[in-house]
């Protein structure tokens, strides 16, 4: 059996800024991204995907320059896409709302992988 957290995520999480993976999928977790996750400078993997959360995605993402793989899928993020999306190999966005497109990024998109994206 496995517990179930919700509401927004702990701001105490926060401290941990030496992580590199950082999961909290399949939740009921709620409300906007903390910006403080861009924080986490040697994160690489980075899932929210199966919670409730909502709103754009916090700019100081772009912070997390080794990021490789980020999830969001099965949440409502509204909002473009953000310049940073280039960088990642794995990506998944369904169930969110990202408009942009991924034709500027060519020169050094590395994107492997964007699991049923609405961009």
């Amino acid at each position: 059996m496995f517990s179930v957290f919700d509401g927004s995520i702990p701001s105490e999480l926060g401290h941990l800024t030496s992580l590199t993976s950082f999961s909290i999928h399949s939740n009921q977790f709620t409300g906007t991204l903390p910006s403080w996750i861009g924080d986490f400078t040697q994160l690489r993997e980075l899932d929210v995907s199966g919670n409730g959360f909502a709103g754009t995605l916090p700019s100081e993402l772009g912070l997390l320059k080794g990021l490789t793989l980020f999830r969001i899928d099965k949440n409502e993020f509204t909002g473009t896409l953000p310049s940073w999306i280039g960088d990642l190999k794995i990506c998944h966005f369904s169930g969110s709302i990202i408009i942009g497109s991924l034709a500027h990024f060519h020169q050094r998109l590395k994107i492997t992988w964007i699991w049923q994206a609405f961009v």
